[in-house]
């Protein structure tokens, strides 16, 4: 007599995924393409189950920026950067300031 779960086939179940860069420009960028809407839903979930800021910005290989905020970007750039950013930045607001001024850039060309 034999049951049902004898005949199943066993399952490796989910594999830990070895964290090293992608050698292959092509798998690499598939890899990359699949991750940013996934992120941003979690970046989006977490945000309302919790009632955090958050400002994600991700740049593609390309160069294209991903981004999530929640309010909004100016909102959180400008309570932790102040009205001025370029007045006496320390060294983490001076490596942000330049991607800011891009995604701005981007956004604003969008827009319009």
């Amino acid at each position: 007599m034999s049951s049902n779960n004898s005949k199943r086939r066993a399952g490796r179940g989910r594999q830990r995924i070895r964290l090293s860069r992608i050698e292959s420009d092509t798998n690499r960028n598939v890899t990359f393409s699949k991750r940013p809407n996934g992120l941003i839903k979690k970046a989006n979930e977490i945000s309302t189950l919790c009632g955090v800021e958050i400002l994600w910005m991700i740049f593609a290989p390309s160069g294209k920026p991903y981004t999530f905020s929640n309010p909004s970007m100016d909102a959180i750039l400008t309570k932790y950067f102040g009205a001025n950013p370029t007045a006496q930045p320390n060294s983490a607001k001076q490596n942000f300031h330049p991607h800011r001024e891009a995604v701005k850039q981007i956004l604003s060309s969008q827009i319009t």
